[in-house]
């Protein structure tokens, strides 16, 4: 909104610059989060609304996270729609994510209040759950692809030439969006740990979609140039702004976990990113903590039908840290630093392509 009233009556000038305008994105993010959080803390509290805590999980959580109100989520998620839509150029990219990050911020909050109705750590079915998900990334899929925004081609890192995957290319995408979102989802259950993963995540890829909005730089990288990609760094920006005034009631020991209305809406963007600049194969090394965490739920339930015995102490490998007796900021403050090591190392991936 404040980008066409500069463009319109001043035309270009400063706030027009995408970096400058990504800045204000992430302070005003930012802000509407440090003022709406508390808010949401004291209304959840005056009518007792906290997620109920898994019978399955470390013992210590029943004692040390009972009552702490949830679905902080939603204030996250008003903050990164209004800082965004205030500096953001709204074109069909950015849109194509709102498309994706709204329904799945509702999908969310809905298995969230079904938790505080139920009183159960279990909302509606994971059945329910998926099918929506798909639902939710074919629309997605289906606009990006109508509005001719990307191709329906795999970017392999290293390799200059895409593989055209035709209609093959919609199940690749609902794939890579189901996965980001239940990933994150699986993520969050340490204070802080999967809302800072997000937000340094989101900002890798928000970097590489300005680069890959450049005809400049994706020339010289040798990376997909995806027309006004680089407006997704304001996007980016404003979730990574929320991230950070969440973080300031998420961290040890929480006020307030931001539930499904957070951890599906961020996921779903992080794939979503990762579709939008051709960098879903990416998305293993960058996230690869999501990834890790995942693959450690999938191992321990395999092992333990085939083989009758566990891997770990607990999943997801958070868990088997946490029961291993590592304290609960030390688990998060080294997964931080993991995901900041494998973004380094994903960006070190594209840069082979300057060598060819």
């Amino acid at each position: 909104m404040f980008y066409y009233l500069i463009k319109n009556y001043f035309g270009d000038t400063t706030f027009s610059f995408i970096i400058i305008r990504s800045v204000f994105a992430l302070l005003t993010s930012f802000i509407i989060t440090l003022v709406l959080t508390p808010a949401l803390i004291n209304k959840m509290k005056a009518r007792q609304l906290s997620q109920p805590i898994r019978d399955d999980g470390p013992k210590s959580h029943l004692i040390n996270k009972k009552g702490t109100p949830s679905m902080g989520g939603l204030g996250v998620n008003i903050a990164v729609i209004l800082s965004s839509f205030f500096w953001a150029n709204l074109n069909n990219i950015t849109l194509s994510l709102f498309i994706l990050y709204i329904p799945m911020a509702l999908l969310g909050l809905v298995d969230d209040l079904e938790k505080y109705y139920k009183y159960s750590s279990k909302g509606i079915t994971a059945r329910a759950k998926f099918l929506c998900q798909i639902a939710i990334s074919l629309l997605f899929v289906n606009y990006i692809i109508h509005c001719n925004l990307i191709k329906p081609t795999l970017y392999i890192p290293g390799f200059i030439h895409e593989i055209d995957l035709g209609w093959f290319y919609f199940v690749f995408v609902v794939i890579v969006i189901t996965a980001a979102s239940n990933a994150v989802n699986l993520t969050d259950g340490l204070d802080g740990l999967a809302m800072g993963c997000s937000g340094i995540t989101v900002l890798s890829y928000g970097v590489l979609a300005y680069l890959s909005g450049n005809a400049i730089y994706s020339a010289y990288l040798k990376i997909p140039h995806i027309l006004n990609a680089g407006e997704l760094l304001v996007v980016a920006a404003a979730i990574l702004g929320a991230s950070l005034g969440f973080l300031w009631y998420n961290s040890y020991p929480a006020q307030i976990f931001m539930g499904d209305t957070g951890s599906l809406a961020l996921g779903s963007i992080i794939g979503g990113l990762a579709v939008l600049v051709k960098g879903e194969l990416l998305l293993i090394i960058i996230g690869g903590i999501f990834v890790i965490e995942a693959l450690s739920v999938i191992i321990q339930v395999g092992s333990f039908k085939l083989r009758g015995k566990r891997v770990f102490k607990m999943a997801p490998l958070h868990h088997h840290f946490e029961l291993l007796g590592w304290a609960e900021p030390k688990i998060v403050l080294r997964f931080w630093l993991v995901t900041f090591i494998l973004i380094l190392f994903g960006f070190s991936l594209i840069g082979l392509n300057i060598l060819k």
